[in-house]
């Protein structure tokens, strides 16, 4: 019973360690907390770990993390707006564009997504 009791302790408690270091700006501390929530459970907190590799400019290793998420996981448009932040980082203009347009499908009120999708003209 402890076991599986305390496999969700676990989880909720390295999740909350890692948001607390977002929230003092560590995204390295946030990185390390995050991967150990996920290595427990994987779907449930692919969001916050491929955030903070994006933070951390480590965007190939967070792109498929992100993607996955956003494809089976939880297609809202934060998640679809990390995996343009991590295709723009590496390079796939193309895929960047049809992730920020995912994103503002499914929120158009998205101002960030919009704002990198459609910046204002110089």
């Amino acid at each position: 019973m402890w076991r599986n009791g305390g496999c969700h302790i676990f989880r909720s408690l390295w999740d909350r360690a890692g948001h607390w270091a977002q929230t003092d700006g560590d995204w390295r501390q946030a990185e390390a907390a995050f991967r150990r929530a996920y290595d427990l459970e994987p779907g449930r907190f692919a969001y916050c770990l491929g955030t903070a590799l994006n933070f951390l400019h480590r965007c190939e290793e967070a792109l498929p993390i992100l993607f996955a998420h956003a494809q089976t996981h939880d297609a809202d448009s934060m998640s679809w707006f990390q995996v343009a932040i991590a295709r723009e980082r590496t390079g796939d203009v193309a895929g960047t564009v049809v992730a920020y347009k995912r994103a503002i499908e499914l929120n158009p009120d998205y101002a960030l997504a919009l704002k990198q999708a459609y910046p204002p003209a110089v």
